[in-house]
């Protein structure tokens, strides 16, 4: 039970480092609209008290991403859910069709730059800011003029909440731009991330205090067009965390393995 309350799936992304995570010179986001599939295959492994469960997750979403100028610094992200699945070992999990035609807002700066996220107050409650804060952080933020060879590194500390926690994140990643590639008919170029991570954080889920300490690795490759267009990314982490019951004086050790792959598909 402790398990499913933990959500791992949405704990997994939690926890995984983002793609995006530089901030930008010399290159703007074109405004426009496009599709996307995502999707997430994670195998949680828990041990506690000398025993081991392993999980396997999956989800799957089609979402549609419109840029737009906000002002002369920032842009306007729309994304709209157009599907969505999660599998569990229990069977699809349920009430995510509610969620279908969604749309959440965001605030990005023309390079990437996350600056805040916007969704209705009714939803505030359910799975949506969990999606949402997967979905914001897709595009790829860039820090220097754009070519085969450039290199960056980049710091990124956040505060997110995430299935009852507040977790403050360190993501330490080096970026590489590795030459060009096709996406479809499509000539981009190619980025190549190594990353690590902090994360600890404190909450409550199901009325018990909860501590969590974790870290992860990952790498990851995303592919963008010299003019501003997202063509899709690819990436995985390997997460290590303890959880504390600090009432009951018990840990678990959760370690995750994600794969996370995002396709342009219109």
């Amino acid at each position: 039970m402790f398990a499913r309350a933990l959500s791992p799936l949405a704990l997994a992304c939690a926890l995984a480092a983002p793609f995006a995570t530089a901030a930008a010179q010399q290159f703007h986001y074109a405004p426009g609209t496009a599709q996307y599939r995502m999707s997430v295959d994670a195998k949680v492994t828990q041990t506690a008290m000398g025993q081991t469960n392993e999980t396997d997750l999956s989800s799957g979403q089609k979402f549609t991403m419109t840029l737009s100028h906000a002002s002369g610094d920032t842009l306007a992200i729309a994304l709209t859910i157009d599907s969505i699945a999660q599998l569990t070992p229990m069977g699809p999990m349920p009430g995510l069709d509610s969620l279908i035609g969604k749309t959440i807002h965001a605030l990005v700066s023309p390079t990437g730059e996350y600056f805040s996220t916007q969704i209705a107050p009714a939803d505030t409650a359910g799975p949506l800011p969990n999606i949402a804060d997967q979905l914001v952080h897709v595009l790829p933020r860039i820090r220097t003029a754009l070519g085969t060879g450039a290199t960056w590194t980049d710091t990124l500390n956040a505060t997110t909440m995430q299935s009852g926690l507040q977790l403050k994140r360190q993501v330490i990643s080096v970026y590489t731009v590795s030459g060009d590639t096709t996406v479809g008919s499509i000539r981009g170029l190619k980025l190549t991330r190594t990353s690590t991570s902090t994360t600890t954080g404190s909450g409550a889920i199901q009325g018990q205090a909860v501590t969590m300490d974790g870290s992860s690795t990952g790498t990851g490759v995303a592919v963008i067009t010299a003019d501003g267009q997202f063509l899709g990314s690819a990436g995985s982490e390997n997460v290590k965390a303890k959880l504390t019951l600090t009432d009951a004086a018990v840990s678990y050790d959760i370690g995750t393995v994600a794969t996370t792959k995002v396709d342009r598909v219109h």
